[in-house]
């Protein structure tokens, strides 16, 4: 296995996204929770999140993909963004649930029962079904569950069985004793009454099944598929349904659901049972009943009670419980320090049966775990250092370690180079399995096996860089990889003849890594992969893998083939996937199946024999993908448009798309429309394309943001277009919302008539008075226009000019919005702004100047510096706030907002640093550096003080701006982690780990390098 030091530094230079279509593997995993896998990864929803109660008690996921669950407060419901309360009668609790084949979502509580729809404003509202029933039978108690059939919806109550059908009406079935819950078997609906048995519906007759008298003191919980059939599970015990009755059956997993109090039961994979208890949790266990893991509060679950459990479009479930929601995606499990492994993760190897993962904290090995709890690490004893390489032989596994190179025979661990030197990386020759490699800090040695020990018989110097990936060629020839260069060693004579490649030879800038795939070796650096080209003897763009990965627009840090299929995983800088059928007609890129555990990058990859994928990434943890086994499309993405509302007011016009166009009044042509694509892997991840009257095309860009402004529309028809794309690659179809722009009242058919008439009665009137006074005016004129004309000519002058001035004055203190805002007003409103970037500059070396250096000198050459930046940041179109002392601040993306605010501020933060050095060669005797730092976030803005106001924004964005400028660095530009994810598509960056700020706190940082290449940043 290579070595994956090389992505510590690497790592923060290479840029990429996420590219193509997703059709990764996720169906829901068959047997998730094996011996090997790892924590699920929760995340909950709290009673605060969705302002209700914290018992919940169902959850169903329409077509569109949007979540509804039911709560003690009522039914909610979830787009992913933004949770809702859809009010029944009298604030009724929601017990159950269910979806119809046409996506009508039905819903049952106490004594309701109803289905939601789609009202005049697109919002969805709840339709009662009560006015369908007699007033007797209204009063039916709990609505236990709901079932969909071809015959209609069954609603299981406590004191009726009622079927709704939408062309026939409603019946209803009467009982004995209380009704429980209904569910199917083999398309037969089944009912269990209290004290009398499990009935089942034949036709329209509704009797006791045959053996159902066995469930008269038995709650029957639901029904799934085990490996003998279709199976009840009540709370004591299980039962196999027979062509004959039912069978009480031995179930391995009996004991625990019955210590637990079961209470709900869903198939959430062919062999994945889930139970959810009152008590005990989660249950997990396959479709032979073996029990498999418990998922409770120690676990991470906010409760130990779970009502219900239902599954989504992404192959994630939820859990309703009594603390609140849960989602969680079986597939995905993860391993850290709580687990055993300690250290950064930097290799792993399949050996024996046994996971083996390096870090740099030594080896470790996975044990297999008991029954209820994920496995641990244990460490393997006698190498408590980094251990960057590991390669599994049949006999042995090798370890290049900090201190060598070691081999490990499952017992005994025995060092094989003299050397205490550092090892990185381990290959075998292709072509004589006595030839090992290895590549080191100094040099890159051979070792042979002469029968008895390994034996160094050469040697290839590293001209003062590190080797890190070392390998030999289907010719023999052995290649290995340093930071600036690649060595190539011709190995046929006696004597390696050596030939060192360059940036003059075609190699990028950057680290170089190189991968054995099948039976090639794979160039990878920092600007996609590279090739070697024997014609001109240097390196050229290697395009098989695709253009992507060969066009200077994803750098790659690692390469891992599956020797299962061919397929390969690539991970860079910020991205990683999987390529289906490389080099094929088919081939398939599939990004970010790690995603929804939090992995961007990967820096160690570990395909297993039976499908399981382990990775690595930058947080230390290791993750654990088991794809099902069935390969199957993941639905559709859907993009919907939620709100329209009024800017100022927030008033809402619209809650989603309708039928007719919706009549906007003229005075709220201000507006803004919010939208959500239920995707709940990683919410945060998804993108937007939005137009206004226009087509979205391939140009159009991309926005994190799930929200757009539209301001002063002009009056007529207009129509939205959006659409989303995932983090896997998928991109929904475009939604569309149409809408009418009214116009004002003076701008109506009638207001114009009216103006006809006025204007032809003003014209009589004003010709008949104009007539009459017109001789004696003009005598009266002709005298004081001759006087006054000089004078009001110079009063006129005089003003204007005074005005000029004035105009000036205030628009060098004030925004010219602000400024007009003052003049017009007196008084300046404060301001709210979601998202802007501020800057702070500081010069080091200025307290010392300013002792030695004469007054005037000193505040004239600040002035010389402050002038350029005031020009720098005005060419940008941004906002100076104010100087203090040899500080500068400005600020992008006020008054005006801009989507790039954060691009620009950046760029010009990294025009300041050039100017302030080109200025520092011509005054080096200042010895000025500047110290730059940037932050993006929302802020407070407005105008303070009756005398000398200013113009001032506030908030934490101010403070954390002003927290990276002291954490900086003279001389560069240093940013938060939100100003690098709005800008990392753009500006080349430099990643600088977590920093401790003058606060106490511990910050992840950035340092902008450059701008990108037009064609890097456009891709």
């Amino acid at each position: 296995m290579v070595s994956r030091f090389s992505f510590l530094k690497s790592k923060q230079h290479a840029c990429a996204r996420a590219i193509s279509v997703w059709l990764l593997l996720l169906a829901a995993p068959a047997a998730a929770a094996t011996s090997e896998a790892g924590n699920f990864v929760f995340k909950t929803y709290s009673p605060k999140a969705y302002l209700a109660s914290p018992q919940n008690w169902a959850a169903v996921e329409d077509t569109r993909g949007v979540m509804y669950f039911g709560n003690t407060d009522g039914l909610l419901e979830f787009d992913g963004i933004t949770w809702r309360r859809i009010p029944l009668p009298n604030a009724k609790a929601v017990r159950s649930l269910a979806l119809d084949e046409k996506g009508l979502v039905y819903v049952g509580g106490q004594n309701e029962a109803g289905y939601l729809t789609q009202d005049p404003s697109g919002a969805k509202r709840y339709v009662s079904l009560l006015n369908r029933l007699d007033p007797a039978e209204r009063n039916f108690g709990d609505v236990w569950s709901i079932v969909s059939t071809p015959a209609g919806i069954y609603f299981s109550t406590t004191e009726r069985l009622i079927l709704y059908n939408p062309a026939s009406g409603v019946r209803i079935w009467k009982a004995a004793g209380r009704f429980r819950r209904a569910f199917l078997i083999e398309n037969v609906l089944h009912v269990q009454v209290s004290g009398l048995g499990l009935h089942q519906l034949i036709g329209e007759n509704l009797a006791l099944a045959p053996g159902g008298d066995q469930f008269q003191k038995l709650d029957i919980r639901g029904v799934f598929k085990s490996t003998r059939g279709n199976t009840i599970a009540t709370g004591k015990g299980y039962f196999l349904a027979t062509g004959k009755g039912f069978e009480e059956i031995p179930f391995p997993v009996a004991k625990q659901t019955q210590d637990a109090a079961l209470y709900s039961v869903s198939q959430i994979a062919n062999n994945l049972i889930a139970f959810g208890c009152v008590r005990g949790g989660l249950i997990l266990a396959d479709a032979d009943g073996q029990f498999l893991r418990v998922l409770n509060k120690e676990s991470g679950l906010p409760s130990d009670y779970i009502a219900s459990i239902a599954p989504d479009r992404q192959g994630g479930i939820w859990l309703a419980t009594g603390q609140g929601l849960v989602r969680f995606v079986p597939r995905l499990t993860y391993f850290s320090e709580a687990n055993g492994l300690r250290g950064a993760l930097i290799s792993l190897a399949r050996w024996r049966n046994s996971l083996y993962a390096g870090t740099t904290s030594g080896l470790f090995r996975l044990k297999t775990s008991t029954l209820g709890a994920p496995p641990e690490f244990e460490a393997v004893p006698g190498l408590q250092e980094s251990i960057w390489a590991l390669t599994a032989r049949e006999e042995s596994l090798w370890i290049g370690a900090q201190s060598g190179l070691f081999e490990f025979n499952g017992t005994k661990l025995e060092r094989r180079t003299a050397s205490h030197e550092v090892v990185y990386d381990i290959a075998f020759s292709r072509r004589d399995p006595k030839t090992l490699f290895i590549a080191m800090r100094s040099a890159a040695h051979i070792l042979q096996h002469d029968g008895k020990a390994w034996v160094k018989t050469a040697e290839l110097p590293s001209a003062g860089e590190e080797f890190r990936t070392i390998a030999d060629d289907a010719q023999g020839i052995l290649w290995a990889t340093t930071r600036s260069s690649i060595v190539r060693a011709d190995l046929s004579s006696g004597t390696p003849q050596i030939k060192i490649f360059t940036e003059q030879n075609g190699l990028p800038k950057g680290w170089k890594n190189l991968f054995r795939v099948g039976t090639r070796l794979l160039f990878a650096t920092e600007k996609g992969l590279v090739k070697f080209d024997p014609a001109t003897q240097a390196f050229v763009p290697d395009p098989s893998l695709g253009t992507t990965f060969s066009d200077g627009s994803h750098g790659i840090l690692l390469l891992k083939e599956d020797p299962r299929n061919g397929n390969i995983w690539i991970s860079g800088a910020g991205y990683h996937g999987l390529l289906a059928n490389p080099g094929k007609p088919d081939t398939e890129w599939r990004p970010m199946p790690f995603i929804s555990s939090g992995f961007d990058d990967l820096w160690v990859i570990q395909p297993d024999p039976d499908g399981v994928v382990w990775g690595a990434g930058s947080d230390g943890r290791l993750g654990r993908l088991e794809p099902s086994l069935a390969s199957t499309t993941q639905k559709p993405l859907e993009v919907l448009i939620r709100r329209l509302l009024v800017s100022e007011t927030r008033q809402s016009i619209a809650e989603g798309p309708s039928e007719k166009p919706i009549r906007v009044l003229a005075g709220q042509n201000s507006l803004r429309v919010e939208f959500a694509a239920p995707f709940f892997d990683a919410p945060d991840r998804i993108e937007y394309q939005f137009t206004l009257d226009v087509n979205l095309d391939a140009n159009t860009a991309w926005s994190g943001e799930s929200w757009k402004d539209l301001s002063n529309l002009w009056e007529g028809n207009h129509k939205l277009h959006v659409r989303a794309r995932s983090p896997y690659g998928q991109i929904s179809p475009e939604a569309h919302l149409s809408f009418q722009v009214l116009p004002p009242w003076y701008r109506s058919w009638w207001a114009y008539a009216l103006y006809v008439a006025s204007l032809g009665s003003v014209v009589w009137l004003f010709f008949r008075w104009r007539l009459r006074s017109l001789r004696e005016s003009n005598r009266q004129l002709e005298s004081i226009v001759e006087e006054r004309t000089a004078e009001i000519r110079q009063q006129r002058d005089q003003i204007l000019e005074q005005e000029k001035k004035s105009e000036a004055l205030l628009l060098n203190i004030l925004p010219a919005p602000v400024a007009e805002e003052l003049r017009t007003k007196g008084v300046v409103a404060p301001m709210h702004f979601d998202d802007v970037t501020v800057c702070f500059t500081d010069f080091v070396g200025f307290t010392l100047s300013s002792e030695t250096l004469a007054a005037e000198d000193l505040v004239a050459k600040l002035h010389e510096y402050f002038t350029e930046f005031d020009k720098i940041i005005t060419s940008y179109g941004l906002e100076k706030l104010k100087t203090i002392g040899d500080s500068y601040m400005f600020v992008s993306g006020l008054p005006e907002p801009s989507p790039d605010h954060a691009v620009l501020a950046v760029c010009a933060a990294l025009d300041i640093v050039a100017k302030a050095q080109e200025l520092g060669q011509r005054y080096p005797t200042l010895n000025w550096r500047l110290r730059v730092g940037l932050h993006s976030g929302p802020v407070v803005a407005g105008v303070v003080g009756l005398k000398k106001f200013a113009f001032d924004i506030w908030g934490d964005t101010v403070n954390l701006a002003s927290r990276m400028e002291s954490s900086g660095a003279p001389n560069r530009v240093n940013f938060s982690e939100r100003t690098y994810h709005a800008v990392r598509n753009s500006i080349d960056c430099e990643a600088r780990g977590l920093v401790h700020t003058k606060d106490g706190r511990d910050l992840p940082m950035y340092f902008a390098i450059s701008r990108k290449t037009l064609q890097a940043a456009s891709s």
